[in-house]
């Protein structure tokens, strides 16, 4: 009766009757709206370590108990822990954009060989996450908003990040 369309979830015994404008927004979903874009798969209380790269810099901090220290370049407190969660927690939400590439041939195309940032993390369990490479910014891939080239890792794809996460 044009009312909507019929759906079962998988083969469950209920029929369900989903209205048009619901039917519509699930049928007009591509392979890449329903992938999970997540950068990284972690919970921000389990990273116990942050390296954090830049070309001229580079600083180290690490959790002790519900605090976060520096490390490296000197060692000193960090009285504002809420900064270093805020960044735990844009990186535990970070997500791509765009696949640019599966494998990229030509890392120095992106600005990857010398990038602008570079961010390593470890858990609790001393493995890493990372490094996130961050190349060139761009604003041709993503139309209307400027982004950067990224890498997550070794042999991983090359993602289209939306700049303003920097």
């Amino acid at each position: 009766d044009g009312q909507g369309i019929y759906a079962r979830l998988g083969e469950g015994p209920v029929i369900y009757l989903v209205g048009n404008t619901g039917a519509q927004r699930i049928m007009s979903k591509t392979a890449f709206d329903l992938r999970n874009k997540k950068i990284f798969a972690f919970t921000p209380d389990t990273v116990q370590k942050i390296r954090v790269q830049y070309p001229a810099a580079n600083f180290t901090i690490e959790r002790h108990g519900n605090a976060w220290k520096l490390t490296e370049p000197q060692k000193q407190d960090i009285p504002q822990r809420w900064k270093d969660d805020h960044v735990l927690y844009e990186l535990s939400t970070l997500e791509y954009a765009k696949i640019v590439a599966d494998s990229p041939d030509d890392r120095s195309h992106y600005g990857l060989e010398a990038p602008q940032v570079q961010i390593t993390m470890w858990q609790q369990d001393g493995s890493t996450l990372g490094p996130l490479v961050v190349g060139t910014t761009t604003d041709s891939v993503v139309p209307g908003t400027k982004t950067v080239y990224a890498q997550a890792g070794p042999h991983t794809p090359l993602y289209g990040l939306k700049a303003d996460f920097l």
